[in-house]
């Protein structure tokens, strides 16, 4: 299934959900939302849904393991829990897709801006896994272009090659260390390896880092000698 398909599955998701929803019986001023119940076939579409994104989403694995797990611990499931779901996965399928279209003719930097968006919109949410996912891809990305690694290189090691930039004096020196120190090294050390779970104010320090690293090299650009290459692509 590709992500337009798993859009489309979305959609017709969410408008079953809006109908649940609507459904609910007012009381005074309040207003009371019936549960869903157990058997419902709704509740499989929605299970089925959240397992083929972290399929298809990989960015946002942990956002769609932490929803079924929320999901299936609860005893009483709401329509609307369920809703906002599916309106966060919609707006992330957004920023995807338009990443892909005539994906041969952009250039890496538009790709990793899309993925500083998607890291932006996961911090909303407070995924903030999501978000340090999707910073280590926009960097990763950024690197390829700045460098000139080709993209046939599906995966570089970004801890190497900044140290080689830091060491030489290959662009802006100082936001490259800032990257390595909030992205770099947490996901070695922590996420991977310890499965620690990152906080708001990390998210959002990594987040400032990448988008000014990225400001600074649209503005100015990297030059690189023969031998500052041959080191670079000796550490990829």
């Amino acid at each position: 299934m590709d992500l337009k398909t798993f859009m489309k599955l979305g959609i017709d998701l969410k408008e079953k959900l809006d109908s649940k929803v609507a459904s609910r019986v007012g009381l005074g001023r309040s207003i009371v939302e019936s549960p869903l119940g157990a058997g419902e076939s709704i509740c499989f579409e929605y299970l089925n849904f959240l397992t083929l994104g972290r399929r298809l989403l990989p960015d946002f694995e942990a956002y769609f393991m932490m929803a079924i797990q929320s999901w299936n611990r609860t005893t009483y499931k709401y329509a609307s829990d369920a809703r906002k779901v599916v309106e966060y996965v919609l707006k992330v399928l957004d920023l995807q897709v338009d990443a892909n279209i005539e994906a041969s003719e952009v250039r890496l930097f538009d790709s990793a801006h899309d993925k500083v968006q998607a890291s932006a919109l996961s911090f909303k949410s407070g995924d903030y896994d999501s978000s340090f996912n999707n910073l280590n891809s926009a960097l990763e990305l950024m690197l390829k272009e700045a460098l000139g690694i080709p993209t046939t290189i599906a995966s570089i090691n970004t801890s190497n090659i900044i140290d080689v930039c830091v060491k030489e004096g290959i662009g802006p020196v100082e936001y490259l260390k800032q990257v390595k120190k909030l992205i770099v090294v947490p996901i070695d050390n922590k996420v991977k390896h310890q499965g620690y779970k990152a906080d708001k104010i990390e998210a959002l320090n990594a987040q400032k880092a990448v988008e000014d690293l990225e400001h600074q090299l649209r503005n100015e650009g990297v030059s690189l000698t023969r031998e500052q290459r041959d080191k670079i692509f000796g550490s990829v």
